[in-house]
């Protein structure tokens, strides 16, 4: 998109080829906004995988991690690096349950707890009737919710 015509003798420039846009994409300030994010983000997801281990009886260990990246922007990826972490990120999506949501003047409300909660009921449901996910695997059946 390059510009959009407000009146008739006034237009912005939304595209990706404005400089401004190049500055702000990869400045420091992003990078900060992006490292308080992903830190806040990862402790957040390491707690809940570390209440689950506890519950287990197995050995607590932390399981997620962030990086940012530098491209044509500065992105922000949160994963999970450990097995148990991947297997807890597919039954409860830590990730999209504990990620900050932010409003207009950049204060960040709490975590929506029921999205994810939604989400994984809809996609658990769907699976349940089926019997084998998209890629034709068999579900096991790991959180033992699904009936």
């Amino acid at each position: 998109m390059t510009k959009r015509k407000i009146s008739e003798h006034f237009a912005i420039d939304f595209g990706s080829n404005n400089p401004v846009w190049r500055i702000l994409r990869n400045s420091p300030g992003m990078d900060e906004y992006l490292t308080r994010v992903g830190e806040e983000t990862v402790a957040r997801c390491n707690t809940d995988l570390r209440a689950a281990q506890a519950a287990r009886k197995q050995p607590q260990e932390d399981g997620y991690d962030f990086h940012i990246t530098h491209g044509s922007r500065s992105r922000l990826s949160i994963f999970p690096d450990t097995p148990r972490a991947v297997a807890h990120e597919a039954v409860n999506q830590s990730i999209l349950k504990n990620l900050p949501i932010g409003g207009p003047k950049g204060e960040t409300r709490p975590p929506d707890h029921e999205i994810p909660r939604e989400l994984a009921r809809r996609s658990n449901e769907a699976q349940s009737h089926a019997g084998f996910d998209a890629q034709g695997n068999e579900i096991h059946n790991l959180d033992r919710r699904r009936r």
